[in-house]
């Protein structure tokens, strides 16, 4: 039988054991309320069954449980797995916190890289002086013609022919042309040479640019590489964590919950990276907090297994005080039937001496068990027992004298015809195991035997 199947018979049969405690009282004391249903139930009763279905529920509550306790093995391995669970994931937590932090390390943010560097950098940075010795002589030039001479004054045009331009103001002779020419001569190739190291300064420039930029797409692809690996790995840790947690009782928010209806809703993507974002602080809140859980069910298993194994002595211990209850009250019913059976004359305080004897062992059963509904079915048995000795006492009985024999009448013993409501019937064995037998020890004069004496003193008269 499965553990759920065990306990559902346990609430099942002790929500019949309460029943019958109620039906107990009804069937021995009657009702109070002079109630029609109850009065129907108690005379459909029969006290002996009520008794033995009592014994019946007693024991199965020892079997449920003893089978409970069977699951021990079961609880234990729960609790083992618990514990060994508790180990794994604060393993696992401890590695993502050293993943996060990893993570964190190769996290690229060009703000605090630039401010880490620069803090380390010349203020001035790498500079490239260039220099140029052509314009020299290119002013030269210009000062020995004038600049009004030169075609920095001049604005060309489609249809003009700017060599045959000369400015009238100045005549150069041929040895000044020549100088000149020869001044523009040189500055012509000192500027084509510099211009030269610039283009090969740009080219160099150039392929600079053309290896960092191919450096900076592998250091990124490296970072982008390295952050997919810790996302790969945190994502299993966490789903290894959320798989423990579920196994051990504690299931995790996710996406499975939320309606069709919202997600089409809230198609967006900001609203799902929303979602997501709340859903990993609230699994991240559980997590931090799923020690404390798994020892709450750890503390939670253990007292089952303390409260089955002590509660397992107390309902042996319940189950055998009824029993030893019900068998001195058989007792008594055996010895009050074959009393009545054999001398319907037997004195009344005979009657109550034996009864007050079982009254008084019932009450010192009591005194061994702390269940509050075998202490009622004890409690109720007793009184009526001692409703019994109240009957049976002489300011009860009816005492009938002879008529004809007034004034000897004093001098011979009383004697009293005594009715009892027990059924003289033989107990019969069945193999039930529990079975108690016979009706219970309700005591009382009956009205057919209140008639006097007189005839049996007649008869020793004559």
């Amino acid at each position: 039988m499965e553990l759920e199947e065990i306990l559902q018979q346990q609430v099942e049969i002790d929500q019949l054991f309460d029943h019958l405690v109620k039906v107990h009282k009804i069937a021995l004391l009657g009702d109070d309320n002079n109630n029609s249903s109850n009065q129907k139930i108690k005379d459909n009763l029969s006290l002996n069954n009520i008794r033995h279905d009592i014994t019946v529920c007693l024991n199965d509550f020892n079997v449920l449980n003893n089978m409970l306790i069977s699951y021990d093995g079961k609880i234990k391995g729960d609790i083992d797995f618990l514990r060994k669970a508790k180990i794994s994931i604060s393993k696992m937590k401890q590695r993502q916190n050293e993943l996060q932090r990893k993570q964190n390390e190769w996290n690229y943010t060009t703000e605090v890289i630039e401010k880490e560097h620069l803090a380390s950098q010349p203020s001035n940075g790498n500079s490239i002086e260039i220099k140029t010795s052509y314009r020299y002589k290119m002013n030269k030039y210009i000062e020995m013609v004038g600049i009004d001479n030169t075609s920095l004054s001049q604005e060309p045009t489609n249809d003009v022919d700017n060599s045959k331009v000369i400015n009238d103001d100045v005549e150069l002779t041929g040895t000044q042309t020549k100088k000149a020419l020869h001044l523009l001569d040189e500055s012509y190739n000192e500027i084509q040479n510099e211009i030269k190291a610039l283009d090969t300064l740009m080219n160099n420039l150039k392929k600079d640019a053309s290896f960092i930029e191919k450096e900076r797409r592998q250091k990124l692809g490296y970072i982008k590489l390295q952050q997919r690996q810790f996302d790969h790995e945190l994502n299993s840790l966490e789903t290894n964590i959320n798989d423990l947690l579920n196994k051990c009782g504690l299931v995790l928010p996710s996406n499975v919950g939320v309606p069709i209806s919202q997600k089409l809703f809230h198609l967006s993507l900001y609203w799902n990276e929303q979602r997501k974002r709340k859903l990993k602080e609230e699994n991240g809140d559980i997590i931090n907090h799923s020690d404390e859980f798994i020892d709450l069910k750890i503390k939670e298993l253990k007292d089952q297994l303390t409260h089955r194994k002590s509660n397992s002595s107390k309902l042996l211990a319940d189950k055998k005080l009824w029993e030893d209850c019900v068998t001195n009250l058989e007792e008594l019913e055996d010895y009050l039937n074959q009393v009545l059976a054999m001398d319907q004359t037997i004195l009344p305080s005979k009657l109550i001496q034996k009864i007050s004897i079982k009254i008084d062992y019932l009450e010192s059963l009591l005194r061994y068990t702390e269940n509050v509904k075998i202490k009622e079915l004890i409690d109720d048995e007793i009184y009526s027992l001692k409703m019994a000795c109240k009957e049976l006492s002489p300011k009860r009985t009816q005492i009938s004298q002879t008529s004809e024999n007034k004034d000897d009448n004093s001098n011979r013993d009383k004697t009293y015809k005594i009715h009892s409501t027990f059924h003289i019937n033989p107990i019969t064995n069945t193999s039930a195991p529990f079975v108690v037998g016979k009706s219970p020890p309700k005591i009382g004069i009956s009205h057919d035997y209140t008639k006097s004496t007189s005839h049996t003193t007649n008869k020793k008269n004559e």
